[in-house]
């Protein structure tokens, strides 16, 4: 690695991507997913200014593509349950 450090942006959106798709498909899919986003991006456009001082660009770049999938999944999610009705019967529940 000749001294380069890992970007920390890069790995806190690698975590957010992780967190995204096992934890956020329950609860907090959608801010993990956009916090992962934004991360991954600013972590790549810091390595991509400074190559020699940062590594790290392939953790970015999982994050952000796990990020994407699972904001993708909670979207599809959401129209398939608005579009079944789900959501009407959920609601017909008294707990």
């Amino acid at each position: 690695m000749n001294g380069q450090k890992t970007n920390g942006m890069a790995i806190t959106g690698l975590v957010m991507g992780i967190l995204t798709l096992t934890l956020g498909l329950c609860c907090g899919g959608p801010i993990f997913a956009v916090l992962g986003i934004i991360f991954s991006a600013v972590g790549i456009s810091q390595i991509n200014r400074n190559p020699t001082l940062y590594a790290g660009k392939g953790m970015a770049v999982t994050g952000l593509v796990l990020s994407i999938v699972g904001l993708a999944i909670t979207i599809i999610l959401l129209v398939v349950l608005g579009v079944t009705g789900a959501f009407e019967e959920f609601s017909k529940h008294k707990f």
